[in-house]
């Protein structure tokens, strides 16, 4: 990557994107790939990243958000994305809708503000969640 591609990265930061809550840009690094892992686009508002680091926020601690960017960096290089293996946020029960490999996490936001949080633990395709208590 050249200093100009660099630079030119930087000239696209949307304004809004540097009034994001302080401390939650690695959260929302977080959401990003989780999108990207389970082959979503990456919000174009910088109000639904922040909605979505939130949830992220609310489920991963702090100390194990470096892991979860690396598992969902991992699902995105292996698989092209699509597959699952970092993490998702949606409306209801993942449980024949999201198809995902075991141990991705899935947080159903339905009963906002409660997160109901999900892991995939076993099966392929759409199968195989259990909500977590």
């Amino acid at each position: 990557m050249t200093a100009a591609e660099v630079q030119a990265l930087i000239d696209e930061i949307p304004c809004d994107l540097c009034n994001s809550p302080p401390g939650l840009a690695m959260y929302m690094v977080a959401a990003a790939l989780a999108d990207l892992a389970n082959g979503e686009d990456v919000p174009m508002t910088t109000q639904e990243l922040i909605t979505q680091s939130n949830c992220i926020q609310c489920l991963v601690p702090p100390g194990m958000l470096p892991y979860f960017m690396i598992a969902a960096l991992r699902n995105i290089s292996g698989s092209g994305g699509g597959s699952g293996g970092a993490g998702s946020v949606g409306s209801g029960s993942p449980e024949g809708v999201v198809t995902a490999t075991p141990g991705t996490i899935y947080a159903d936001t339905s009963a906002s503000p409660a997160v109901h949080l999900w892991v995939k633990e076993s099966g392929v395709g759409n199968t195989g969640w259990n909500q977590q208590t």
